[in-house]
């Protein structure tokens, strides 16, 4: 029987086996990660069209995604699980939002 799971070689590398009966020597790499970042990005966008529904994915055609070097970038409320959201957290104007919610784009980046 043939396994997808990589194999420990004993030597720092990884025997990788894609089920063709070959193994390939791969480097075993580190992970680790970097404390979370969060951008507010642009202003709310009223849009001319009504959006299909929260969350679809056609919605993201209107984002407009920051460069790494954006200076907009900083720590997440919560570096270590970002702790971003509930009440307040929505820049949709008017007094009655949910009027306009439909008609409006809002980015956060993590």
């Amino acid at each position: 029987m043939v396994s997808d799971r990589p194999m420990d070689s004993g030597d720092g590398t990884v025997a990788c086996n894609g089920g063709g009966g070959q193994g390939a020597d791969v480097p075993e790499l580190p992970f680790g990660r970097t404390p979370w970042q969060m951008h507010m990005g642009l202003p709310v966008k009223m849009l001319d069209v009504n959006l299909s529904s929260p969350g679809a994915l056609d919605n993201y055609q209107w984002a407009d995604i920051p460069m790494a070097d954006d200076t907009g970038w900083g720590a997440a409320p919560d570096p270590e699980i970002i702790g971003f959201g509930g009440p307040g957290t929505s820049e949709i104007p008017g007094e009655n939002w949910r009027d306009n919610c439909m008609k409006a784009v809002n980015y956060t980046y993590f």
